[in-house]
């Protein structure tokens, strides 16, 4: 019998990852709120503070016992996420493209049922789900500064691994540590921290349901799981497209394996309704409005009135023509590459490779924080052959969840473009159950796919650090030169991407030059940064 001390331990480990998803979501949904109702802007801008509190207070009714230490956890959790999220720039090209333009437009101003959003990016960011937009705006709105939106990756990690640590219980403490850090340090995860990007994001959020489901109908878990998986299903629902297929394919699996099993997801009417109000204020834009509109909720990524060439333009033409099971086969046992499919000396297809090689290349390579090809890291393929071995050794335990893996397999092919690693996080969190379960029947195999698998996501970490160094150290230097040490002011031709916030961070003075004035600096000294035009007076 599992002694009451582990399991109050888990409880109050579980409720400082609800306490972080309550502050996400809450925070989201109360900026959306606020700003929809055009309430008065200091208003807007107490919707972090205003998502804090209500964690709090959820806290203290649902675990008097342990409220206090709780709530201080969580709450250094998220300050130090704030803190870490701002160590390094986000380079990336959409971070600085859609995803700033969504976030500053959102700041100052947003309707429920109306594309008011301006910009390059409008038909995007108008269309897509917004609550990693509304949590980042609202902290732009609160703080003026743009980085600490990042903080979102961080939580959320944590919050993945504080869930599968919670949804083991019963297990001993080593295992359930390990795989906890392993369901954390998805290498999609890892690679977007420091970017805007929201990838990583639904990776935390569907390891969190696919957790809780495990937890709830395998391993005896506590009722309160039923929490996190909903807030998680809210926020995958709301933070892509994608996302609210997936969250629905879960959310049924989840309902028939409980009727199945007998076992109720355990949340009272007034909870559900408040994650139904919560789900209905972040969901109504763009999923309603794209219908008031005359669309459907998908526009503009599928159906009529899709952006061309949105995908096919991402990778070969060779490669864009095969099924999508090949696409998957290839990517996961090529080599991790990010081949531009403009240049035909480059390969047309992934290349296979031996399991747990790795060439030069590759290491480079998967610190990208968009791969192409082989996108989950350098060693993953040879992890999921390891993990299909681990299956057949403990198919007691694969027989007996049987169904929640094929759901998460469904999961992981549902998607035509379930080869781009980014758009498929889940298959790496099927390698991670898989892992689980070996290390719950204390199979070695389990110990080895975690090891591999946390070489695999070290690698991709190591990577990705050095290239944000390297590009933070440049930037630096080419603003200096420019800059004459800060004391010349820079013009900056204004194309498609938002460097403001790199201005912020390195103190400089600029003016604005939009691109039809761009042509009066071409006698100016000038270097291009981060794909813009950056120029100083002579």
């Amino acid at each position: 019998m599992m002694k009451k001390s582990d399991a109050d331990y888990a409880d109050a480990v579980l409720d400082v990852a609800v306490f972080l998803l309550v502050f996400i979501v809450g925070t989201a949904a109360l900026f959306a709120l606020l700003q929809g109702i055009h309430a008065p802007a200091d208003f807007a801008a107490s919707a972090p503070i205003l998502g804090a509190t209500v964690s709090a207070a959820i806290t203290f009714v649902r675990s008097r016992a342990h409220a206090v230490w709780v709530t201080v956890a969580a709450l250094l959790a998220i300050v130090a996420s704030m803190s870490a999220a701002t160590i390094f720039f986000d380079f990336s090209s959409d971070g600085l493209g859609y995803h700033a333009n969504a976030i500053h437009e959102l700041a100052e101003h947003f309707d429920f049922l109306k594309s008011s959003l301006a910009g390059h990016y409008a038909i995007y960011i108008n269309s897509y789900p917004k609550i990693s937009w509304f949590y980042a705006a609202s902290l732009l709105r609160l703080t003026g500064n743009f980085e600490i939106g990042k903080s979102i990756n961080f939580i959320l990690m944590l919050a993945s691994g504080l869930v599968t640590f919670s949804a083991l219980r019963g297990s001993s403490v080593v295992p359930r540590s390990l795989a906890a850090i392993c369901v954390a340090l998805n290498p999609i995860a890892i690679l977007q921290l420091f970017t805007h990007y929201v990838d990583g994001c639904m990776a935390a959020f569907l390891s969190i349901q696919i957790l809780c489901i495990y937890g709830l109908f395998w391993n005896n878990g506590s009722r309160h799981l039923a929490i996190p998986l909903l807030l998680a299903l809210i926020g995958a629902a709301t933070l892509k497209d994608t996302g609210l297929v997936f969250s629905s394919v879960l959310l049924a699996g989840a309902f028939c394996i409980s009727r199945i099993r007998k076992v109720p997801l355990g949340i009272g009417a007034s909870g559900a309704a408040m994650l139904a109000l919560t789900f209905v204020v972040l969901a109504v834009n763009p999923y309603v409005k794209n219908l008031v509109e005359g669309h459907h909720i998908f526009y503009p990524v599928m159906g009529v009135g899709r952006v061309e060439n949105l995908i096919s333009g991402q990778t070969t033409p060779q490669f864009h023509s095969l099924d999508r099971f090949t696409q998957l086969g290839l990517s996961v046992m090529g080599k991790t590459r990010n081949e531009n499919p403009l240049d035909l000396a480059t390969p047309r297809l992934p290349q296979l490779k031996a399991p747990f090689t790795v060439d030069a290349v590759e290491f480079t390579t998967a610190g990208g924080v968009d791969v192409r090809w082989g996108g989950w890291g350098p060693l993953f393929g040879g992890a999921l052959l390891l993990a299909i071995a681990s299956a057949v050794w403990s198919w007691r335990s694969v027989r007996r969840t049987a169904p929640l893996l094929a759901i998460v397999a469904v999961l992981c092919v549902i998607s035509p473009e379930s080869w781009w690693a980014r758009l498929n996080p889940q298959l790496y969190v099927l390698v991670c159950l898989l892992a689980i379960l070996a290390l719950q029947e204390k199979r070695i195999a389990g110990y080895m796919l975690v090891a591999v698998l946390m070489v695999n996501s070290g690698i991709g970490a190591y990577e990705s650090a050095i290239m944000m160094r390297n590009a933070a150290g440049y930037l630096k230097r080419a603003t200096n030169e420019l800059s004459d040490d800060h004391r010349k002011v820079l013009y900056w031709s204004e194309r498609y991407e938002n460097l403001q916030p790199m201005f912020d961070r390195l103190n400089l003075n600029f003016e604005r030059v939009g691109p039809n004035g761009a042509g009066q600096l071409a006698a100016w000294p000038c270097k291009e940064l981060l794909g813009e035009l950056v120029c100083a007076r002579p």
